[in-house]
């Protein structure tokens, strides 16, 4: 593809050139020119609809199959008529009982009108038709009634002098028998004819061989399945899925419309280098799908509490989703995070090495010191660490190997981490208490849930051992295995949506062994404007106020808003399209499918993909490892070694600690894929040497 838009305005050009050439009237094709359905295949349609009819008939039924075949024996019991109506298809339709057949029709039409939206460069060429002052009319090869048509059109801001539907005239396209009789119709010459429309077969061909001029538009499913990465990406049957049909479809609508003015994408890619393509065709999906399986679980708590700072982008998505549906719970913003919540659960000195016992060799003692627990150096620490056998006193780090050695030294400042930690029990009680996560004076008896991007839970942990609110349940987006033991100790329901353990189905190791290893980069795509929470204190009113890490604006940011913007306006569209029927695909989300364009993108990314957050920072100060920067790999090889790059077909993200070498993982990941392409060669050229000996050898 990579088409420029010299050649996507060429359509409006060429548009332009007809029109002088003596055109009085354009005809336009109807679906997948002028408007569009949110599904891969219209048939898609049938299986969205199945389990209401299944509900009308009382028994299981196909829909999308038995209707498919109604029409087909429809066609063939009518072979007088080219084509043929609605009505004929229903009255043929035997599977069905004959006093629910015209229910069953009336909730397939309603499913059509609902679901039929305009075409973005549909509209853009009716627009410049309707300027240029020449008669319009449509054409459309369809089962469907003409009035039930216009009607449609007429609703998307489509006015036609005339409309023409082949279940109405029993004219069809494919044979040019339509365009014929459009053409006596309104008293024209074909040369005085432009049509418009998608489909070679049934549009350009049978108009240009009966003398009409014609102008190609292009199908968006095709043009989304030409992208060799989506190609790759999506199996045949996951377009039979009606969930992922409806998804792809109104990703290739609104990012594949490539008749439209501004149209560019790369064959090989599958964002196109654009954070604003990442968060419709990827987040956007995902967080929605969440969303309403958070909603469906959810009807009976009081409050959704969605946790800072990766929960922002998930709360404003289930706000656009929840707006649309009755029964979703209002939902919340809690100001958390895991060093704002680590030290008040701490009552004793036993529980504390196993609360602050991670990323250990990442970790300095003085970053352990203000980063972890939040208090200050004071004068005799540096020799206290000396004394404990730290040879570079608190700019040494800690390692499994001289923990017990810490040990020493948290057992002499164990008094001030315990009242560190009471002072900040007391006010974050009072914080949670604030927002209503707990009543201090009397408790309550109504269930809340607690949102969060997930992995091992740490901070719903603590916040279940400070409070002992057994009310809460919890439910996240990416679930690992160590989640569920909160289930056992706490007692409470905890739901996961992708993961190690996915509604009941765990994930194949190798999936998530690849999603983990690029778990920082998923979470960037999550960062907002606001930095991670520190700690809180007192406003002037009174009221508890969180207290964030020091502001810092770099590419990560403007990379995340756009990705948000993008995942907020798929939201929206999907909201608005499908309404409160969107709860009809929860039995059918499919998590790992949807997590698919990620890993890709992490692990196979091309590097027009790749440059998008080369060069971003990730930031964890609670690990110790303060901020990272992100670094293609591929392009710091490059910039060394350019002959072995073009070798490359496959580019890793690694995260370097700024000003540090790069992690092992992505160096042997790297030396292992050279040495097998190296290896390959290798073989391929002793395969050819042990051919021509042979050949050589019958020869003399």
């Amino acid at each position: 593809m990579g088409t420029n838009n010299s050649q996507i305005n060429g359509k409006i050009s060429q548009l332009k050139e007809e029109i002088l050439e003596g055109v009085k009237v354009i005809s336009f094709d109807v679906f997948d020119t002028l408007v569009v359905r949110p599904f891969l295949k219209p048939v898609d349609v049938f299986a969205f609809i199945s389990p209401e009819v299944e509900k009308i008939i009382g028994r299981p039924i196909d829909f999308r199959h038995e209707r498919m075949k109604a029409e087909y024996e429809t066609r063939v019991a009518l072979p007088q008529y080219q084509d043929i109506t609605i009505d004929e298809i229903y009255s043929h339709f035997t599977v069905l009982p004959q006093k629910h057949r015209d229910e069953v029709k009336q909730l397939e039409l309603k499913a059509e009108k609902k679901f039929i939206y305009a075409k973005k460069s549909g509209r853009e060429l009716y627009v410049e038709a309707k300027a240029s002052g020449c008669r319009l009319v449509a054409i459309s090869d369809m089962y469907l009634g003409e009035d039930f048509i216009r009607d449609i059109l007429l609703s998307l801001g489509y006015s036609f002098e005339e409309v023409y539907v082949s279940s109405r005239r029993r004219e069809v396209k494919y044979n040019g028998s339509m365009f014929r009789y459009v053409v006596r119709d309104l008293g024209i010459q074909p040369s005085n004819l432009l049509h418009i429309g998608d489909s070679e077969q049934y549009d350009i061909a049978p108009a240009s061989h009966c003398g009409a001029k014609t102008l190609k538009v292009e199908k968006n499913s095709d043009v989304f399945f030409e992208n060799k990465a989506n190609n790759f990406l999506w199996s045949y049957s996951d377009r039979n899925n009606v969930f992922l049909s409806a998804t792809l479809g109104l990703v290739a609508n609104k990012l594949f419309d490539k008749s439209s003015a501004g149209f560019s994408y790369d064959e090989q890619s599958v964002f196109n280098g654009d954070p604003y393509n990442i968060g419709y065709y990827w987040l956007g999906p995902l967080l929605t799908a969440f969303s309403m399986e958070l909603a469906s679980f959810s009807t009976s708590k009081k409050y959704i509490y969605f946790l800072s700072r990766d929960g922002w982008i998930m709360r404003k998505i289930y706000d656009i989703v929840a707006s649309h549906l009755k029964h979703a719970p209002p939902s919340k913003y809690l100001y958390v995070s895991r060093k704002s919540t680590a030290l008040a659960p701490i009552r004793s000195l036993d529980n504390m090495w196993g609360k602050f016992g991670v990323a250990w060799d990442q970790t300095t003692i003085r970053e352990w010191f203000e980063d972890r627990i939040g208090i200050p150096i004071e004068k005799g620490d540096e020799e206290l660490v000396t004394e404990a056998g730290f040879s570079q006193g608190l700019e040494s780090k800690i390692n499994l190997k001289n923990s017990y050695r810490f040990n020493q030294v948290l057992k002499v400042i164990s008094p001030r981490i315990l009242a560190k930690a009471k002072e900040e029990r007391l006010i974050l009680l009072a914080y949670l208490s604030q927002e209503g996560v707990i009543d201090m004076n009397k408790g309550h008896d109504y269930r809340i849930g607690f949102v969060d991007i997930g992995y091992h839970g740490q901070t719903a942990r603590n916040i279940f051992q400070l409070t002992e609110n057994h009310n809460i349940d919890l439910y996240f987006l990416v679930a690992g295995k160590e989640i569920f033991g909160l289930a056992d100790e706490f007692g409470i329901d905890i739901r996961g949506f992708y993961g190690e353990t996915c509604r009941g189905t765990r994930v194949l190791d190798r999936y998530w062994k690849k999603f983990f290893r690029h778990h920082k980069i998923f979470e960037t795509f999550f960062i907002t404007d606001e930095e991670s929470v520190k700690s809180y204190s007192y406003g002037l009113d009174g009221k508890v106020i969180p207290v964030f890490y020091d502001k810092r604006s770099g590419k990560e940011q403007q990379v995340a808003r756009n990705v948000h913007r993008g995942a907020m306006d798929f939201a929206d569209d999907w909201s608005r399209i499908f309404n409160e029927d969107m709860l009809k695909f929860s039995p059918i989300f499919n998590s790992n499918a949807l997590m698919r364009p990620f890993l890709f993108f992490a692990n196979y990314t091309n590097p027009k993909d790749a440059h998008v957050l080369d060069g971003a920072f990730f930031e964890d100060y609670f690990s110790g490892l303060s901020l990272q920067k992100v670094e293609w790999f591929g392009g710091w090889l490059a910039k060394k070694y350019p002959r072995l790059c073009r070798l490359r077909t496959r580019a890793y993200f690694i995260f370097w600690k700024v000003y540090s070498i790069p992690t092992f993982g992505a160096v042997y990941d790297w030396a292992y894929w050279l040495a097998l392409r190296v290896y390959r060669r290798v073989r391929r050229i002793f395969r050819f040497l042990f051919i021509f000996k042979n050949f050589i050898h019958r020869i003399f």
